[in-house]
């Protein structure tokens, strides 16, 4: 009788850790996640810039990411600077928006969560997401809160009021 009263309360005791866990380790979680999900995105912004350069070094002007991927030049040897489009969540990263002489940027809709994160290893602060009212990426990252739609070229359109997260190609 005894060992089932242990065993009974042993089950209840590591229940209630696993609820405590679950409770309160949550936003941990998330914050991890958020964390991976916005070095996904700068890293395949990195990946992209770097096939714009490269292109740019051999004498190609491509004006969309899927040029990079189905190869340019002409005659018979076509140089691809990227084997397969970097992507987000599943959908590829092709969208590029121009920012008059700025330059042009590799946009996606991203998370609360996620641009906050972004923001925090563009800037090394936990400063607030910027609301702009047009497009306006300034710097080689980041993410904005937009309050006007985002048409990127290639790519699919970003709704007002969403963040949009931007790494610039060149």
């Amino acid at each position: 009788m005894f060992s089932l009263i242990i065993s009974i309360i042993s089950i209840a005791l590591v229940a209630a850790l696993a609820a405590a866990t679950v409770y309160f380790g949550g936003a941990a979680f998330n914050k991890g996640s958020a964390g991976a999900d916005a070095s996904t995105f700068v890293n395949a912004g990195q990946q992209i810039s770097g096939a714009f350069t490269l292109a740019a070094a051999d004498g190609f002007n491509p004006t969309t990411v899927a040029e990079l991927n189905t190869g340019l030049g002409t005659g018979t040897i076509k140089e691809v600077y990227l084997a397969q489009i970097p992507s987000y969540k599943g959908t590829g990263l092709d969208g590029i928006v121009t920012n008059g002489a700025v330059g042009k940027y590799v946009v996606s809709e991203v998370s609360d969560q996620v641009c906050a994160e972004i923001v925090k290893r563009a800037e090394g602060n936990e400063e607030a997401v910027k609301t702009q009212a047009t497009f306006a990426p300034a710097g080689l990252y980041g993410c904005v809160k937009s309050t006007e739609k985002v048409t990127p070229v290639g790519g699919t359109e970003i709704a007002a009021e969403k963040h949009v997260a931007f790494y610039k190609a060149y």
